[in-house]
């Protein structure tokens, strides 16, 4: 049922209701009913014209009413549309939430093997560098002893160079020797022809020139080298005095002669010959001092 048949109704039943108190009146009215009557009628004509004017009110209701119902009919339709899309949106991302949660649980997954990946590389990483620290203390300490060696190498290079001059030298002064001998058997038994029981006189030795100083430089037992040669007037033979300070160590028989180097044996020692005595070619130490 309808609002506007609702509201008919309800016009009647008011209309019936005054008509029944019209009727009730007018079986009871008095003996003026005309004018009554008249009243009554105009009232009623009131009354109707309302009932018209309700009519017309309640219609034109009706109708904002019936617009109003398709209006909301219409926004219905495009909610239940949009519900309907809205349900199919949701359904889509229904689906596409549960494709990127599988996508989440494949990547926590290669995550998880990237960490363990990582914890392997680290741990290959610090075995890598405490390798690493070990070599560089290995390279260190091979610098090191390669840096030693070279010193000793240096200083060995230094001995066997001394060692062959020495060596040299002794060769020289065993044949030196070996020829003096010769020649002062030589001799003796020359003398011994012409006088039994003679002596020969000595050879004499070259004379160093007076100004020669120098220093010891390297020292092999009796054997010493000088930092003075023949540029400085040194010859073979010559005999040149050794001193410490104030104190005679010994004679340096020279027995090779270079430029600016010269060596030979230490003889008639009081003192052991080392390396920076000074060597001279005055008697006199105060005037080389």
């Amino acid at each position: 049922m309808s609002i506007l048949t609702k509201i008919s109704v309800v016009i009647m039943v008011v209309a019936s209701l005054v008509a029944s108190v019209v009727f009730f009146n007018m079986a009871t009215m008095p003996e003026n009913y005309r004018q009554w009557y008249e009243q009554e009628r105009q009232a009623y004509k009131n009354l109707e014209a309302r009932c018209n004017e309700l009519a017309a009110a309640l219609g034109r209701k009706n109708q904002a009413l019936t617009a109003e119902r398709e209006t909301l009919q219409s926004q219905l339709a495009d909610v239940r549309a949009e519900r309907d899309a809205a349900s199919n949106k949701a359904s889509e991302l229904a689906v596409k939430l549960g494709q990127a949660q599988n996508n989440i649980g494949i990547i926590t997954t290669k995550l998880t093997d990237v960490e363990k990946t990582l914890d392997a590389q680290r741990a290959t990483n610090e075995s890598l560098s405490e390798e690493l620290q070990g070599a560089y203390e290995r390279l260190n300490k091979a610098r090191e002893d390669k840096a030693l060696l070279a010193d000793n190498l240096k200083e060995a290079e230094k001995r066997i160079d001394l060692l062959q001059k020495n060596l040299r030298l002794a060769q020289r002064q065993r044949e030196d020797q070996k020829a003096e001998l010769e020649h002062l058997n030589t001799k003796i038994r020359d003398l011994e022809r012409r006088v039994p029981g003679a002596v020969a006189a000595a050879e004499t030795e070259p004379i160093a020139p007076p100004g020669i100083a120098g220093t010891i430089t390297a020292v092999e037992g009796n054997l010493a080298s000088a930092n003075v040669g023949s540029a400085h007037g040194v010859k073979d033979g010559m005999m040149l005095i050794v001193y410490r300070g104030d104190q005679f160590v010994g004679h340096l028989k020279v027995e090779e002669v270079e430029v600016n180097e010269s060596a030979g044996m230490v003889v008639n020692k009081r003192l052991d010959p080392i390396q920076g005595d000074r060597i001279t070619s005055s008697t006199s130490l105060n005037t080389v001092n």
